[in-house]
């Protein structure tokens, strides 16, 4: 206990000497990246996910060409070219830097085996639809991330070949869009599996085969992301040397895996799990050790639904949840859960968003995640915690709306989740279920009763803590594979 105890107060050191001496040094030296070099047609962009730069300041953009601004979206309306400039500083002065570009537009299609010819630029695997379409649509079907356990993955003889299968049906019935394999919580070497640890050299075989199957049938542009979790409590694989760590696995898998796929990061960051200073460690690690984007698959427990409060389960704050979503660095995403249909996990996220804007902190907000796929695989289903991909969208973008100080906040495409990867492929289907239980989706059979406030659910497996107010937790199994 001592070793650990002494192990946890130096990571807590670390990251509290590091992190200054990283900003002061990044504040000193301005830099700057474009992160496209073409645009697609009739695309919506942030105009925030089309740059990388330390330079604060107020951001002056203007577009001519085949696209139009407004507000602080970017849509191309023609097929030629987009012109950009933008210029960063303090209102009355000279500005601090100024940047322009020329973007032609291009679709990015597949050449004629039906692979894709070259690796997509970052901001293109994302799309901010401005409504849910139409359900005859290109677009309807949304990507499905996997909790993959060591049963997915052993013998691999057998399983990778079935993994390639699965990620080419995502890549043909789904435009676009990023995949998360979530590998369980993290440890020495590599992530737990639900139960059989997954070594890292073995997760890296997974990626590849994913990253194979999506190149060799993809349609668009596509992002692979390798996922682990803080639960456990405080270990010493998720601190500040556990992002570091994750990040060599990520760089490890990129470069070994199809170049036309972009490869990053995940973790399923959620409150109930962990401390709040372990969990701002472990991505301050990720982020100081690579440049690849690392979502945030979490929750926000206990956070406040309406804006006013900051508190949070487990001593976390709201602040917290803004530095682990998007303030710790310009490559950190917010893929948030919304799995209630009550609507609870939208308001939370949309006061979380109001937050940021009131701070003046860069908030990402790259879609949300649901659970539909995986309560498909067990018997009885989610009632109250199966919210489809679209309607979690609608929901999350009314109360967003809901927020006078966050009109415009661009808002990307849902993803869903499931257990493995077997089994048929789920299109999203409509939810009108609005009930106040609570239902976790976990591959072993516990229940658990708790009278807290937290109105927080997912579909990892160790989870316990999701509950809302004099409410059962329900955990069951998935009958499925």
């Amino acid at each position: 206990m001592k070793k650990l105890f002494g192990f946890l107060l130096f990571s807590v050191l670390v990251s509290a000497i590091i992190t200054p001496l990283q900003h002061a040094t990044a504040s000193a030296v301005p830099a700057f990246r474009w992160n496209t070099t073409s645009l697609a047609p009739k695309s919506q962009l942030p105009l925030a996910s089309l740059i990388t730069t330390n330079v604060t300041g107020i951001r002056t953009w203007k577009a001519t060409g085949s696209c139009v601004r407004k507000g602080t979206v970017l849509t191309v309306v023609g097929t030629k070219v987009c012109r950009l400039q933008l210029s960063i500083g303090s209102r009355g002065k000279p500005p601090r830097l100024t940047k322009s570009r020329v973007f032609p537009i291009r679709a990015v299609t597949a050449d004629a085996s039906g692979a894709l010819p070259v690796a997509p630029s970052r901001a293109l695997t994302i799309w901010y639809p401005t409504s849910p379409p139409d359900k005859s649509s290109d677009t309807w079907d949304v990507p499905i991330s996997s909790y993959v356990r060591g049963r997915d993955v052993y013998p691999t003889e057998a399983t990778l070949p079935s993994a390639e299968t699965a990620a080419c049906e995502q890549a043909t019935k789904v435009k676009q869009g990023v995949i998360g394999l979530f590998f369980g919580r993290q440890v020495a070497t590599g992530g737990n599996g639900f139960g059989i640890t997954i070594a890292n050299a073995d997760i890296i075989k997974v990626v590849q085969a994913w990253a194979s199957g999506l190149a060799r049938c993809a349609r668009g542009p596509w992002e692979l992301t390798i996922g682990t979790s803080n639960s456990g409590g405080a270990n010493n694989f998720n601190g500040y040397f556990g992002g570091v760590a994750w990040a060599q696995l990520v760089d490890a898998a990129r470069v070994v895996s199809d170049s036309r796929i972009i490869i990053s990061g995940a973790n399923d960051l959620e409150p109930g799990w962990g401390p709040s200073g372990q969990a701002r460690a472990w991505v301050d690690g990720f982020v100081a050790s690579t440049d690849q984007r690392l979502w945030n698959y979490g929750s926000a427990d206990g956070c406040p639904q309406s804006v006013g409060g900051i508190l949070c389960n487990n001593g976390w704050t709201i602040d917290d949840v803004l530095w682990v979503s998007s303030q710790a660095g310009p490559n950190v995403i917010a893929l948030p859960q919304v799995h209630t249909n009550g609507g609870a996990q939208s308001k939370q996220w949309s006061v979380i968003a109001a937050r940021a804007k009131e701070l003046d902190i860069p908030f990402r907000l790259g879609g949300m995640s649901v659970q539909t796929a995986a309560c498909k695989q067990v018997k009885g289903g989610c009632p109250t915690t199966g919210i489809s991909a679209w309607n979690a969208w609608a929901q999350l973008r009314k109360y967003i709306d809901l927020q006078p100080s966050l009109a415009g906040l661009p808002l990307a495409a849902p993803t869903d989740i499931r257990w493995g990867w077997g089994g048929p492929f789920f299109s999203p289907t409509p939810t009108t279920t609005t009930t106040t239980t609570t239902t976790t989706v976990a591959p072993t059979t516990t229940s658990t009763s708790s009278t807290t406030t937290s109105t927080t659910t997912t579909s990892a497996p160790t989870t316990t803590t999701t509950t809302t107010t004099t409410t059962t937790t329900t955990t069951v199994a998935p009958t499925t594979t």
